[in-house]
């Protein structure tokens, strides 16, 4: 099976295998809801200094430039002894007094005419010197030492501004802040860092059958695995968790509900409620709470009713609607949700996504994209990773996230999938 081409490489897109614009049996395709999501997630206004520990994960209000040339100045990149190419005439070998000693942390000196310095790394190269010959290639001893090759000029020497000089630009606003680009920043001269402030989330989980996990409930219930699944998905550095709430199905208390968190939240996130059953309340809800819906139903298997629209006027709250059952709520929070925040904080959704190696056929009913749990299973022998799956996969069911190291999508056009085949592998973001 060959990868199936974007449509657009503009878009936020997965390889499912359709049109962006496409509609399959009245439902929007994977691509389509992406685009429709991230023309309506504006960035979020407002943004905020924070210290460089503090800044990983944070999204860059604007770019950040060199404050100062990186090195600062000419230093050696080995332990060894700064030598002037010109005092090592003829064929060699050659020995020359040790004139000048200089370590890390000194100033910058000169190097005495006919004569080598012992230098140490990172220490700056005196000024007269053109090449570093490492120790290891020298004798020494007795206040002297002796080389029988000649070095290359430059030979072992970082130069100032190779890194970077001063004025440049490092880190482009709108980025998500990595682990490296921290020390980066640090490199640059960069104590604080502007960025945007974080967005700030509501979960509403619905469902009058749930109970808190762990809490005894009667006959009916069922533990509540939304609500600490996607908190502990929306914890993240760039985002502020203003509260989590559940709520029974009941129309006119959700649209109360769902009015008071869009009052204090720029993403609303529901679970539950927005399929076609007659205790299914949110859609009439957010009609009821000023708001509009955008789309309800995807092409993709699980999360078919996800939802997406806003409460309130344009500018108000987001709100993403996602599936009751956990599996399908985990999917769309990875590919929406995901999203939804890179939008909000200024940035362009690009899904983190590699090609992957099937080791077993499986089955596939065309139609719907699938995102199916999956896990790395080795390489073969052309060095490409391998994915092994269960079988069908089941909405209901969270054991097979537990021991999946990412989400593999299956076109929508698939029929089989073979033993060989690439497939678009989706690694789950731990950060």
């Amino acid at each position: 099976m060959s990868r199936p081409l974007r449509p657009d490489p503009a878009l936020p897109a997965t390889a499912c295998g359709c049109d962006a614009s496409e509609v399959r049996g009245g439902l929007l395709t994977v691509d389509a809801a992406l685009a429709a999501c991230t023309d309506w997630a504006k960035a979020v206004h407002g943004t905020e200094r924070a210290a460089l520990a503090e800044a990983a994960g944070r999204h860059l209000a604007g770019p950040v430039a060199a404050a100062a040339s990186v090195p600062p100045f000419d230093n050696a990149a080995v332990d060894g002894y700064a030598v002037r190419r010109a005092a090592l005439p003829g064929a060699g070998p050659w020995t020359l007094p040790v004139g000048l000693r200089v370590a890390a942390g000194d100033a910058p000196a000169a190097l005495p005419p006919a004569s080598a310095a012992r230098i140490l790394t990172g220490a700056p190269v005196p000024a007269g010197a053109d090449a570093v010959i490492a120790q290891e290639d020298v004798r020494a001893g007795g206040g002297m030492v002796g080389a029988s090759r000649r070095p290359a000029e430059g030979v072992n020497i970082r130069h100032a501004g190779e890194d970077m000089r001063a004025g440049d630009i490092v880190l482009r606003g709108g980025r998500r802040l990595s682990r490296r680009d921290i020390a980066l920043a640090a490199a640059a001269g960069a104590d604080m860092l502007e960025v945007r402030r974080k967005v700030r989330i509501a979960l509403l989980i619905t469902g009058s059958e749930l109970r808190k996990a762990g809490a005894a409930g009667g006959a009916g219930t069922i533990n509540d695995v939304n609500g600490p699944m996607l908190a502990a998905l929306a914890a993240r550095p760039d985002t502020a968790l203003v509260a989590h709430e559940t709520g029974a199905d009941d129309p006119a208390a959700l649209a109360a509900a769902l009015a008071r968190l869009a009052g204090k939240a720029d993403l609303v996130v529901t679970t539950g409620g927005v399929s076609v059953g007659d205790e299914d309340h949110l859609h009439r809800a957010i009609a009821a709470a000023g708001g509009e819906t955008r789309f309800s139903g995807v092409a993709i298997k699980p999360g078919k009713p996800i939802s997406f629209g806003r409460i309130g006027p344009a500018g108000g709250a987001l709100w993403l609607g996602l599936p009751g059952n956990p599996l399908a709520a985990f999917v769309g929070w990875h590919l929406f949700g995901r999203a939804l925040l890179c939008a909000l904080q200024g940035g362009t959704p690009r899904p983190d996504t590699r090609l992957v190696v099937t080791i077993a056929d499986l089955r596939h009913k065309p139609g719907r994209c699938e995102m199916r749990p999956a896990r790395l299973a080795g390489h073969d022998g052309q060095g490409r990773a391998l994915v092994a799956m269960d079988g069908a996969v089941n909405s209901a069911r969270v054991r097979p996230l537990a021991g999946a190291d990412g989400l593999v999508l299956i076109p929508a056009q698939a029929d089989k999938v073979r033993a060989g085949d690439l497939l678009e592998f989706h690694p789950f973001d731990d950060f």
